[in-house]
């Protein structure tokens, strides 16, 4: 059997009580809260946003991954995309697909969650996401997909990673 109060002692006598940060550590988080104008609280507050709404979106992806095909079947065919293929590879594509969305969703997320910190990494995102956006025309225009289609998810990758660009920007700057 396991006392507490005997750890609670051993504990005790050689752990320091901390009740303030070290001198040099304050000394840096109010250089850093000095640092925040209101143009930088802005941006940031809009960045993380932004980043919010598309991450959860992103992550409800994960629900067509274990979607039943039947269902599956209906959206295609309520999405006029014509009878939906049988093949198993078509099945492991969509889902595959959907799975990589949610983890991206899920990403974006956690960059959401400090801006400044992972500011490089949002960046690069924003620049890849708008290689994506071009990508995602091109390869819709190559495969013959409903106009619609093509008119929307490129186009709407690519307003997304011009805010992510434009937004990390102005953080940057503002700091």
């Amino acid at each position: 059997m396991c006392s507490t109060h005997g750890l609670t002692g051993i504990v005790g006598e050689h752990l320091p009580e901390h009740r303030s940060f070290p001198p040099s550590l304050a000394r840096q988080m109010k250089n850093m809260t000095d640092s925040l104008t209101p143009h930088s609280q802005t941006a940031v507050r809009r960045l993380r946003a932004v980043m919010l709404a598309c991450g959860l979106i992103e992550t409800l992806a994960v629900l067509a991954v274990v979607l039943p095909r039947h269902f599956m079947s209906m959206a295609y065919s309520l999405l006029r995309l014509g009878e939906m293929p049988d093949a198993a590879l078509f099945g492991y594509l969509a889902r595959s697909t959907s799975l990589l969305w949610a983890v991206h969703g899920v990403l974006v997320l956690g960059l959401a969650r400090d801006i400044r910190r992972y500011l490089p990494i949002i960046h690069l995102l924003g620049w890849l996401t708008l290689l994506m956006g071009v990508a995602l025309v091109g390869i819709d225009g190559y495969e013959g997909v409903p106009v619609w289609w093509t008119c929307s998810e490129g186009p709407i990758v690519l307003v997304m990673g011009t805010i992510y660009v434009t937004l990390a920007r102005q953080v940057h700057r503002s700091q």
